[in-house]
C-alpha cells in the first residue's frame, strides 16, 4: 500500500453560495455571498511544490472553472531566490513590461510571472513572485 505524506494533502476552498441583485444606484447586477457554502471545489492548495524543478516555498494554488468544475488555471507563489532560479530554468521571456513577464502561449502555455509586495492570494503570505499557468 503507497503512503502519502501528509504534506501533500490539498486544502480545499468551496465557492461560497452568491446570489444575483441589482444594484439600484450602479444599473447593474452584482453579486452578493449568502454565507454558505457550496459544494463546488473552487482551489485547491498545496503546501509543497516546485515548478520547472524549482521549489515553490509558498505553495500551490490550482482554481477550477466552476461552471465546467476543470482546472483553469495554476499559481506559484516563490521567493525572489526561487525565482532567480525559475528564470535561468525557463530563458529568456518573450515580454516583459509593466503587465509582467510573459512566455509565448506557443512554447510554454501562457505563463505570467509578477511581483507581488502582498499576496492577493488568500494562501500566499508576504511578498515575492506568482507564477500564474492559465491553459
Amino acid at each position: 500500500m503507497l503512503k502519502l505524506d501528509s504534506s501533500f494533502k490539498p486544502k480545499v476552498n468551496y465557492m461560497n453560495d452568491q446570489t444575483e441583485v441589482f444594484n439600484e444606484d450602479k444599473q447593474i447586477y452584482e453579486y452578493r455571498l449568502t454565507g454558505e457554502k457550496t459544494d463546488k471545489v473552487y482551489s485547491l492548495y498545496y503546501k509543497n511544490a516546485k515548478i520547472k524543478g524549482v521549489k515553490a516555498s509558498k505553495g500551490m494554488v490550482i482554481k477550477f472553472n466552476l461552471e465546467t468544475g476543470c482546472a483553469s488555471s495554476v499559481h506559484y507563489g516563490l521567493t525572489d531566490k526561487e525565482f532567480d532560479k525559475f528564470l535561468s530554468k525557463m530563458g529568456e521571456p518573450d515580454y516583459n513590461d509593466s503587465d509582467g513577464i510573459r512566455w509565448n502561449s506557443s512554447k510554454h502555455g501562457w505563463i505570467v510571472a509578477m511581483y507581488c509586495n502582498n499576496f492577493s492570494e488568500e494562501v500566499f503570505h508576504g511578498s515575492g513572485y506568482e507564477i500564474s499557468y492559465y491553459y
